[in-house]
């Protein structure tokens, strides 16, 4: 359980740019101060999920249209979250 529903939160942290969040809910006192930061890191993971989808299709779409008659791809682009740049490329 913990492989698939709590580790996919904590890493969204991460690569969202916020890993304090996740110190933060590991130090939490207060059940109501950890029900807060879970909910935010589910977020943070719906978003990485969102943004995820939108670049692979913008990239997709870069790939279609650039490997008419070629042999070999390359995309680059700029702007794009290092913490999504392993994902995109797998």
């Amino acid at each position: 359980m913990i492989n698939f529903h709590i580790i996919p939160l904590i890493n969204s942290a991460g690569r969202m740019g916020k890993p304090e969040l996740v110190f933060k809910l590991f130090c939490a006192q207060e059940i109501e101060e950890a029900e807060k930061l879970f909910e935010e890191l589910k977020y943070l993971n719906n978003l990485r999920k969102e943004k995820e989808l939108i670049l692979l299709e913008e990239i997709n779409k870069e790939i279609i249209e650039s490997q008419k008659d070629k042999s070999f791809i390359f995309v680059a682009k700029e702007g794009l979250p290092k913490g999504l740049l392993g994902l995109l490329a797998n």
